[in-house]
């Protein structure tokens, strides 16, 4: 997830945080107040990201495989044998 993408989701669940309890933007009330005991959004992508590599990494058919920088590398290590996947890790 790039930069950018992660701050516009970031202010997407800001603003929805703003929208449930109906706290309106011009009452300067701080993104400390409105999280609380929510986490914040990058910390749940992070968690979920590790529980997938978890499960690849565990998953019979990629015991041979080698996960590494969000792609999987074949035991042989060929470059042509790099396959980039739709997921990232």
């Amino acid at each position: 997830m790039t930069d950018s993408m992660e701050r516009s989701l970031s202010s997407t669940y800001i603003r929805m945080l703003r929208k449930y309890p109906n706290i309106h933007w011009s009452s300067h009330t701080t993104n400390y107040e409105l999280y609380g005991k929510h986490p914040r959004v990058h910390m749940i992508i992070a968690e979920r990201r590790l529980r997938l590599a978890g499960h690849c990494y565990q998953h019979p058919k990629l015991s041979t495989q080698e996960l590494y920088c969000g792609s999987l590398r074949t035991e042989h290590g060929d470059e042509e044998d790099q396959r980039q996947h739709m997921w990232t890790l």
